[in-house]
């Protein structure tokens, strides 16, 4: 449970670059920037560690331990996107966008489905 709030804030504190390039906020950008490779390191280390402290519960909750393996496979695609930046040219922001959503969209339902199951 812990490494899944952790997981959370992790993708949350790197999710809160976009915003801030949005909002054309300098300071907070560059800030939201040095932030950014720590929080992403501490979401692939965090979400490995809740796939691996859950796996066991996969049988009684089967549609999160899907979402689960949706959101490693979103992590997967980030980190894919980030190093493949310079083979990919501009499609690299794309599939980080993507797969950023992916994962934000399966961290809303597992929570949910979680809470109702």
């Amino acid at each position: 449970m812990i490494s899944g709030i952790l997981t959370v804030l992790s993708f949350l504190l790197c999710a809160a670059k976009f915003v801030t390039r949005r909002l054309a906020d300098a300071k907070a950008d560059h800030l939201l920037m040095k932030i950014h490779t720590p929080a992403s390191l501490a979401l692939i280390i965090f979400s490995v560690m809740h796939a691996w402290s859950s796996w066991k519960l996969r049988m009684q909750q089967p549609l999160g331990a899907a979402l689960g393996l949706i959101v490693l496979l979103g992590v997967f695609l980030l980190v894919l996107s980030h190093v493949c930046t310079r083979r990919w040219g501009r499609l690299w922001l794309r599939v980080h966008q993507a797969a950023t959503l992916l994962i934000l969209v399966c961290m809303v339902l597992q929570a949910v489905t979680g809470s109702l199951l």
